[in-house]
């Protein structure tokens, strides 16, 4: 699938995809679910940092420095990330510029990372498409946990459906 403009959700689809894709786990519960060798794309700032607390480099990483719509102080994050490629995506859309990022991160090593400014919430779209069958998608949850998705044939054909659902996002 191919995209050539921003594209944004609406009312419906925001209720649909508020559900997780995956299982709902807590920090503590990480390691149960992840092998050394799995290749993680996380989204979201408390997610990150999550990992990089337990020692998991994500394959790639993206986040806003913003919790809850406020905005933090994340360490981990800026210690293990010097120099993120660095977007702009508004909040309920998918963007372009985010998705060409995720698309040439995804095929590059461990340790790439994207600062989106704005909102990164619906980044766990692009990461699923890219990502291989096996991958682990790991997004939060605002108050529930974090969502952690095996990627598979099922969950891309799902997010394929998800983004032909969506709108482009006119210009003004």
């Amino acid at each position: 699938m191919r995209i050539s403009k921003d594209l944004k959700i609406g009312s419906i689809l925001r209720r649909e995809l508020s559900a997780p894709f995956g299982i709902l786990v807590r920090s503590g519960q990480l390691r149960k679910y992840i092998r050394s060798n799995d290749k993680i794309y996380a989204i979201g700032d408390v997610t990150v940092s999550t990992l990089l607390k337990l020692g998991i480099i994500p394959k790639l990483a993206v986040f806003d420095y913003m919790s809850e719509r406020s905005r933090g102080d994340f360490p981990f994050i800026r210690k293990a990330y010097r120099r993120p490629v660095k977007v702009v995506n508004n909040r309920s859309e998918l963007s372009l510029s985010l998705w060409k990022a995720v698309k040439r991160l995804s095929r590059a090593k461990d340790g790439a990372a994207i600062r989106v400014y704005g909102e990164e919430d619906l980044a766990s779209l692009a990461c699923i498409h890219f990502a291989k069958s096996g991958d682990i998608v790991i997004y939060g949850m605002r108050g529930r946990g974090m969502a952690l998705i095996k990627v598979n044939k099922s969950i891309k054909r799902y997010v394929a459906r998800v983004l032909k659902r969506m709108k482009s996002v006119e210009k003004h």
